[in-house]
C-alpha cells in the first residue's frame, strides 16, 4: 500500500538508522512530520541473533521513536 511521507530515512541494515539518526528522527515524527525507516537488507547473516529476532528489535525500535511506517 501507499503511505505519504514528510521524511524518508534509508540504511543498509536495521539498527542503522537507530545508531545514525534515532533521535532526529523521533524528533521529526514529535514535531508531526510523517517519518519513514527503509531497511534495504534484513541484516542477515549476522553472527549475534537471527532474522526473526532483528526484525521484532527493529519493529520496537520503530514503536519507540514513533515513526510510523518502516519498510525492509
Amino acid at each position: 500500500t501507499e503511505q505519504q511521507v514528510d521524511v524518508v530515512a534509508v540504511a543498509p541494515h536495521p539498527d542503522d538508522l537507530e545508531i545514525l539518526c534515532g533521535g532526529t528522527l523521533a524528533k521529526l515524527a514529535r514535531q508531526g512530520h510523517r517519518t519513514a525507516i527503509i531497511d534495504l537488507t534484513t541484516g542477515e547473516p549476522t553472527p549475534r541473533g537471527s532474522e526473526e529476532a532483528r526484525a521484532r528489535e527493529a519493529e520496537e525500535a520503530r514503536r519507540i521513536l514513533g515513526v510510523p511506517v518502516r519498510i525492509n
